[in-house]
Order: structure tokens, then sequence, then C-alpha cells
């Protein structure tokens, strides 16, 4: 991964993980989950588990049914954090990592 995106990358995670909506969620899981959920990746992993299940027509359980539309929300802006800015966006992309980050 180009040095310049991993930088901007972890930033834009760590004031995600900031943002009122994202710690209340987390929060709300850690009350149901046995996972300690410290880091956005490893609450995108239980919340990725309970989206696959839904959309899968699997039953999940009474507590993500309740809070299925911000998990379901937490997903989206994960993917959109990945190319929030304009420059996330160039060094994500295909070949330009490779230039923008060596040249």
């Amino acid at each position: 991964m180009c040095p310049k995106y991993a930088v901007e990358l972890h930033e834009k995670i760590e004031n995600m993980m900031k943002i009122e909506k994202v710690k209340n969620l987390v929060n709300y899981m850690k009350n149901y989950t046995s996972s300690s959920l410290n880091t956005a990746f490893d609450v995108l992993k239980v919340a990725d588990v309970i989206w696959t299940e839904r959309m899968a027509n699997y039953s999940i359980p009474n507590w993500a049914m309740e809070r299925f539309q911000d998990i379901e929300d937490y997903i989206l802006y994960c993917m959109t954090v990945l190319v929030e800015t304009d420059q996330m966006k160039r060094l994500y992309s295909g070949n330009s990592i490779y230039h923008k980050c060596f040249y």
C-alpha cells in the first residue's frame, strides 16, 4: 500500500471512530457480542456478518435488527472512506498508486 495513502486512510478511520453515531453503534454492538471491537475493522467484521446474513435471508438477532440501518450505514461509510478525498481517489486507483507514491 502506498505510504501516503496509508497515512491518510489511517487519519480518516481514526476520525470516523470519534463520530458520536459511530461510538454509539460500537458501544451498542459491544453489549451484544463477545467481541472487543477496538478498531474500525473489528466493527466492520461483525457488521459485515450481520449484513451478509440479512441479505441471504437468514434470521439475525433482534438487537441487530433494531440497529440494522445504522449497521448498513457504517458499512457504506467504511467503503466511502477509502476514497474520501481527491488524493485518496488518485492513490487508490490502479497504476497511479505507484507513480504518485514513488515519483
